[in-house]
């Protein structure tokens, strides 16, 4: 907690979170840039997930079964 304040309402207890995707990506992304600041994956990736992601809603699937966290796609890295 506060070493990487995006991610803090994840480990608020947030089991559904925790055990989802979304967490993963965004640590890769947050690791990723120490890296490689100029990578441009966190954008390839949002473009992906917010234009490209199948219509599964007939399968109870969507961005949020990714565990993603509300706000996600304005964050300022």
């Amino acid at each position: 907690m506060g070493d990487a304040p995006l991610f803090d309402q994840a480990w608020n207890n947030n089991a559904h979170t925790l055990a989802r995707p979304f967490i993963g990506l965004c640590l890769i992304h947050f690791f990723l840039q120490t890296i490689n600041p100029t990578s441009s994956w966190w954008q390839r990736l949002t473009d992906l997930l917010l234009n490209e992601f199948p219509d599964l809603t007939h399968l109870d699937i969507d961005l949020n079964a990714m565990g993603i966290i509300e706000g996600w796609n304005e964050w300022k890295w």
